[in-house]
């Protein structure tokens, strides 16, 4: 038998499932002052049965993930809200040092906002499971 060559295979880049790859549109490609100045914010507002109110959830910056990124795991759900709880004008409601003061508050409404938040930013289940491996 003679030595077959072996080729060398195609790197494999995992995708998060709920990344959805979209084909090329056009030949439209923005510059470094496009991208920075194209609007990419949403607000959702939720109703909160357990507070008898509506908050505001935006979709992330880099810098409001960031919040998610420092601290102790068990944290998350609070950081999560407080990275994404806005006023009228988009400001985060809440900083870091409230954390430790949404931990105190109920769990099921922690739970609706960090439930709608992470659907906003694309924070899957897989997703948070794969972030955890990197």
């Amino acid at each position: 038998m003679g030595s077959e060559e072996v080729k060398p295979q195609p790197e494999v880049v995992a995708v998060p499932t709920n990344v959805e790859v979209l084909p090329q549109q056009g030949n439209v490609f923005f510059d470094r002052k496009q991208i920075l100045e194209a609007p990419d914010e949403e607000v959702v507002v939720l109703y909160i049965p357990e507070w008898k109110t509506n908050v505001r959830i935006k979709r992330m910056t880099g810098e409001d993930a960031a919040l998610l990124s420092d601290g102790p795991k068990n944290e998350g759900i609070m950081r999560i809200v407080a990275g994404s709880c806005v006023d009228e004008k988009g400001n985060r409601i809440f900083t870091l040092d409230d954390v430790k003061l949404l931990a105190k508050k109920s769990f099921r409404a922690l739970g609706r906002i960090q439930t709608v938040a992470a659907e906003l930013n694309g924070l899957t289940m897989a997703v948070q499971e794969a972030m955890k491996k990197v």
